[in-house]
Formats: structure tokens, sequence, C-alpha cells
């Protein structure tokens, strides 16, 4: 006989918890999140969990909007009502901020728009496993802000799971594009990225419209933080390598160099073949890895690499946090550089 499937509240009251304080709390003790419901039932306990998680990354959507002031924008941007969509959040400057422009991306797996880490969040807290630090962050040193959603890929229409326009799952392979309009009041069109995930790499790719419009326009420093996003250094940034659609991204190696001043890496696993292809994206880069070293302490660096340092951290998902002010003081030197000629 089938074992029926656990249902669960619909509400994170209904778990019997609420965000106090920044932290997730019993609301009858005030003591933090316990896993263990049923201690002999792990199976349970774990879709207990999951079930609570996505109530959980509920909440942050408010709080990303709540707290930073971010916008969501639709993805893909002219889907019908009733197609499977995704969005990504924009702080209410991005469009027209012509100076500073911050892409935060997280790891994959389970988490969406806004989070690092669902565990550090459910666990520790929103300042912990939440990107809203950064975003916070950001907006008062004067960036523009957009948080990509990559591994919202898919949606259930119906009774059906249904792939968004913008994901392609073949041969193992995850592609996700996203297009920004500036709109015609602003006469420019800036697809901003595609994300890329194949056989566990998953790839970053700046792609600006070639409209001659833009010139007048331009977003002269772009600034991207990456966190455990595995493989952002596939062959595609700087090589000429096509990607699964079979776009070469060697045409976009002048655009990227105009317009990306420097790439945060924090514990990222990705690996370069041969680094002679990516020298553009080396220099303006920085990787914080996992380390008992003290925050930005240099580490031993493989030849052709990007720059390693320690995060401050030995813990994978603890890592974006533990060094984002070291990050955003790297984006400062990187854009005073830049400025400097």
């Amino acid at each position: 006989m089938t074992t029926p499937q656990p249902t669960f509240p619909d509400t994170l009251a209904g778990f019997g918890y609420t965000f106090k304080d920044g932290k997730l709390k019993n609301i009858q003790t005030g003591g933090p999140f316990v896993f263990a419901v049923r201690p002999d039932d792990n199976d349970y306990n774990q879709k207990h969990y999951e079930a609570l998680g996505e109530l959980v990354q509920q909440e942050v959507y408010k709080l990303v909007k709540k707290e930073s002031g971010m916008q969501k924008a639709p993805v893909p941007l002219n889907s019908q009502p009733g197609d499977p969509q995704t969005f990504v959040f924009l702080s209410r400057d991005f469009m027209a901020n012509e100076h500073k422009v911050l892409v935060l991306i997280q790891g994959s797996g389970a988490v969406r728009a806004g989070q690092w880490s669902r565990k550090l969040t459910i666990n520790e807290g929103i300042e912990a496993g939440t990107q809203i630090p950064y975003m916070q962050l950001a907006q008062r040193d004067g960036y523009g802000v957009l948080v990509m959603n990559p591994n919202d890929n898919s949606q259930i229409v119906g009774t059906q799971r249904q792939s968004i326009k913008t994901s392609l799952f073949e041969h193992k392979t995850w592609f996700f594009q996203l297009t920004i309009n500036e709109g015609i009041e602003a006469g420019t069109q800036i697809p901003y990225m595609q994300l890329a995930q194949r056989d566990g790499y998953g790839v970053l790719v700046m792609n600006p419209n070639d409209n001659s419009q833009v010139v007048g326009n331009q977003r002269q420093s772009i600034k991207l933080l990456n966190g455990s996003c595995y493989g952002i250094l596939s062959p595609v940034l700087a090589a000429s390598a096509p990607l699964a659609s079979g776009v070469e991204f060697d045409k976009y190696k002048d655009d990227f160099k105009l317009r990306v001043i420097g790439v945060a890496l924090t514990s990222s696993t990705h690996k370069i073949a041969d680094g002679t292809g990516y020298n553009d994206l080396i220099k303006i880069s920085r990787h914080w890895q996992t380390s008992d070293q003290p925050l930005d302490t240099e580490l031993q660096t493989e030849e052709n690499e990007i720059k390693r340092v320690s995060a401050g951290s030995n813990t994978h998902e603890a890592t974006s946090q533990a060094c984002m002010e070291s990050v955003f003081k790297f984006f400062e030197e990187r854009y005073r550089a830049v400025l400097e000629g």
C-alpha cells in the first residue's frame, strides 16, 4: 500500500512560527526552529522542513520589498496570463542608474531571489541567510541593483509542471535568459545576461543589445556577485565556445570588457580549463573561498585562475555574508581604478 503524502499548513503561523527581530521563532515558546518534529521519522521531518522553507521564501520576498524597496519585474517580459513565469527584483533606480549596477546571483538549489541560504535563513535569521543586507548596502553606496532568480525555472500550471519559456532542460543543460527593456523613452534595450548550467556548471553572460542608441546612455560600471553558483566560468564569458543554443559568445567579449568592472565569487567550485581565454575576466575578479584563515588572507591560487582569498568562514553557505564588507571594498577599488584609467 502506498503511504499517503503528508499535508502541511499554508502559512508560517500554521507551522507555529513567525519572524521576530529578524529571526524565525516559535510562536508559543519563542525558541528557534526545530527540525525533528517527529524524532523517528526523518522522511517526514525533511518534507516538513521543505514545506516550511517554501513559506519562508515567500516571507523573504515580502521583506525584500519592504526592507530594501525592491520591485518585481516579470520574466519573460511579454508573458501572457496563465503562462508559466518568474520574476527578478530591481531597485527603483535600476533603469536610471548610469554609473554603478550590482547584479546578485544566488547559488543553485532550492533558494530563490533574495536568499543565499534557506538553511541559514531558517536557523540563523534574515541577516545571515538572505541577500537583503547586500541590497541595502549597495543602495546606500549608490548602486542600482538587480537580483537574479535562476533557480525558479518551472511552474505548475493546472496540474502540470511547465518550464518557464526562458528555461530549457536538455541533456542535463539548464538555460536561463533574461532580457530587460528600458522602454521607449530611454531609447535603449539591455538584454542583461544569460545564465546557463551544464553538467553541474553555471554560466553567466553579459549580453547588451547592439542598439546604436545605447552609446549615448551606457551603463559604465557593472559589478557581479555570484554566491556559490557552480561554474560561472564555463567557456562563455571570454571564450568563443558555443553554448547549447549555438550562440557564439566571443562576440560579447568587447562589451564585457567595457561594462563589467568587477566580479566577486563566494565559495564557487568553478574550474577554468584554459585560462588564456579568460584573462580579461581573471584580472577584474576575486574569489572568497571557505577557509579558517582570517578574512582576506591570500590563499593559494593556481596559475591562470581568479585570485583566491579567505571569506573568513569555513562554512560554504556562510561565506557570502561573512565577506560582504570586503566584497564592497573590492568593488569600490575596482570602480576607482576604472575612473582613474
